[in-house]
């Protein structure tokens, strides 16, 4: 799966934060992309940096950098 750059507002950091991720984990566990109960949409996502899942809440931002058109089309599908 493509890498991407993830940027959201963090509650725990009070501010902007953009992170390096994918959204499977390398071992092919897939991430979430969904609505919570309060009508937030969430994306639970492999943080390459950490080397840890993140959960994304509310909007967010993704950029990809150098993304085939194929793989592009792949995690378009996947968060909507």
């Amino acid at each position: 799966m493509s890498n991407f750059y993830i940027t959201y507002f963090a509650k725990k950091h009070k501010k902007f934060i953009t992170r390096k991720g994918q959204l499977d984990k390398p071992d092919g566990t897939e991430g979430k992309n969904f609505v919570s109960k309060n009508g937030n949409a969430c994306l639970v996502y492999w943080d390459l940096d950490a080397n840890g899942w993140r959960m994304a809440v509310g909007e967010r931002k993704i950029k990809f950098p150098s993304t085939s058109i194929k793989d592009y089309a792949k995690v378009r599908e996947r968060l909507a």
